[in-house]
């Protein structure tokens, strides 16, 4: 299998709607601190997101589909701290949603505080 790595080194933001076709990876470096609504949908093959900076995932810290129809995989993401807290005290909301469908850590850790684990 061919793997994709796609890096936006110096995009600081990946507006809403504008969904990533990838078929592995998708790698946002340094500079990316918004992903939004919708821009992960569909990507089936997701393996890692290397976003330290993002702070913002969709329009707030609830569900906002940044991931989409993404089931079944195993995704090591890599993110700002202030996800993990946004959602009056609890993780992001598409984090969770990541998570209650796939076998994910974040930041090197099992993500846990979304409510079912």
């Amino acid at each position: 299998m061919k793997k994709t790595i796609l890096s936006f080194m110096l995009l600081a933001s990946l507006a809403a709607g504008a969904q990533v076709e990838t078929d592995v990876s998708t790698n946002y470096d340094e500079w990316n601190t918004t992903v939004g609504q919708g821009a992960f949908g569909g990507c089936t093959s997701l393996t890692s997101m290397l976003i330290p900076l993002c702070t913002t995932l969709g329009t707030d810290c609830t569900y906002n589909g940044v991931f989409e129809g993404i089931t079944g995989l195993t995704i090591t993401v890599t993110c700002d701290a202030s996800l993990l807290t946004c959602n009056a005290g609890a993780p992001d909301g598409d984090l969770c949603t990541l998570a209650a469908n796939n076998t994910i850590t974040v930041n090197g850790a099992p993500l846990s505080g979304c409510g079912g684990d």
